[in-house]
């Protein structure tokens, strides 16, 4: 039977991983700045043989002549290509970043969950603040699918917010929802 992690060891797991996302980033972002321009248009130059004539004895019936190609034939790959391939390392890193601000929001929620059991009303409400900035920062960078979803999570932060005062009880098991449901938006885009 698998057990649920602890508070302490999914806040463990983030925080040691958050670094280590971080630094895949910058140095995505340090590679995509680094990378050479390439050439407007790739040519590749195709020669054809030619057919040697055998110097031979013997008086062989002559072949039908073949036309050789004035020049040689010139292949052009489409710059759309290479834009292509680089529209989607663009999108895919803009889908990490959106990733990355999604577990900033979820260690963001657990520092809430934390401050509740505290009894720090007033932390609860900046640490909401803060994952709710982070999910605005996430919304310009993930698919439509997860935006939708980024809505309906910043709602259920202001219900939770208008409940702190009026059903403390219910805060606790709303924050490790609202958790579990921000890790798995964080998931969904990875590349």
């Amino acid at each position: 039977m698998l057990r649920r992690p602890s508070q302490q060891q999914l806040v463990a797991v983030l925080r040691a991983t958050l670094p280590l996302l971080l630094a895949a980033f910058l140095g995505g972002l340090l590679a995509l700045a680094l990378q050479p321009k390439p050439p407007s248009q790739t040519i590749i130059q195709v020669v054809t043989p030619t057919v040697l004539k055998a110097a031979a004895t013997e008086v062989l019936p002559a072949p039908a002549p073949t036309p050789l190609p004035a020049t040689p034939t010139i292949i052009v790959f489409p710059e759309d290509t290479i834009s292509l391939e680089l529209v989607t390392l663009r999108r895919d890193l803009e889908f990490t970043v959106g990733s990355l601000h999604l577990l900033r929001a979820t260690i963001r929620i657990q520092n809430a969950r934390i401050a509740h059991h505290d009894l720090q009303t007033s932390n609860v409400e900046a640490q909401l603040d803060l994952a709710q900035a982070d999910l605005d920062a996430a919304f310009p960078l993930v698919s439509d699918e997860v935006r939708a979803a980024i809505q309906g999570l910043n709602d259920q932060i202001n219900y939770l917010r208008d409940d702190l005062a009026i059903r403390p009880e219910t805060i606790d098991s709303r924050l490790a929802d609202l958790t579990e449901q921000v890790l798995v938006l964080a998931n969904r885009d990875l590349p």
